[in-house]
């Protein structure tokens, strides 16, 4: 990285081997961490929303295929890379500040703040109120939605995101958290959408079908298909 007219510049690195490319984005990573994390958080959570959109279009008929939604594919990388590069950087940040030693009931007590304050007061409406007017929706419809499904979304995530952040929080390096858990949702909503589409079994179906219902990206790209221009 490095100053242009007084600007910060991504420089990229001058060779394209993985361990050139981590070691820039550790560079990156440490030197403006919020920046980096937006547009990590960003290019993983469009490319999962692309993932999902795709499979769904995969089990459509002809006449029942909706096309790519730019909109929705926007509106949840905007939420997620939102969310990742301002809140959980410093949420993150102030919980190993408070509890630096990991054990298992600082683990368990990171745990509990993070779902139980953080993602239930906080998280669940912040997504329905922005994903809700990104999408077209006016406040008011968003916030009755919000009203309406907030408990069932908040238990899908915690389907979800309880054991992504328990490893998480007994493993993972502070630096490296935020990527962890926009890999987590990516990966999620790569194997719930694949595993009814080409399980090949009844067996492999309903599991599927459990799995895409707990998956809290196709659940929002549901909540998104409400309302669009």
């Amino acid at each position: 990285m490095g100053r242009d007219d007084d600007h910060f510049v991504f420089n990229a690195p001058s060779s394209s081997g993985p361990r050139q490319w981590f070691a820039y984005y550790r560079r990156q990573l440490a030197e403006r961490p919020r920046q980096t994390n937006f547009v990590v958080s960003y290019v993983l959570s469009a490319i999962g929303d692309m993932s999902a959109q795709l499979l769904e279009a995969f089990r459509a008929t002809a006449d029942e295929s909706p096309g790519f939604d730019l909109r929705r594919n926007f509106s949840l990388a905007t939420c997620s890379s939102l969310w990742n590069s301002v809140v959980l950087c410093s949420w993150f940040a102030m919980l190993d500040r408070y509890m630096p030693v990991r054990t298992w009931k600082t683990i368990l007590m990171k745990l509990g703040a993070s779902q139980i304050l953080l993602n239930s007061i906080v998280y669940v409406p912040y997504f329905f109120m922005l994903h809700g007017i990104l999408m077209g929706q006016a406040i008011d419809e968003a916030w009755n939605h919000l009203c309406d499904k907030h408990l069932e979304m908040l238990t899908r995530a915690w389907c979800v995101f309880i054991p992504g952040y328990f490893l998480m929080f007994a493993v993972v390096p502070l630096d490296y958290q935020v990527l962890w858990i926009s890999v987590v949702s990516l990966f999620w909503s790569f194997v719930a959408g694949n595993l009814d589409t080409f399980g090949g079994n009844d067996a492999a179906e309903t599991v599927g079908d459990v799995l895409e219902t707990l998956n809290p990206i196709n659940y929002a790209g549901r909540i998104g298909t409400i309302r669009r221009y």
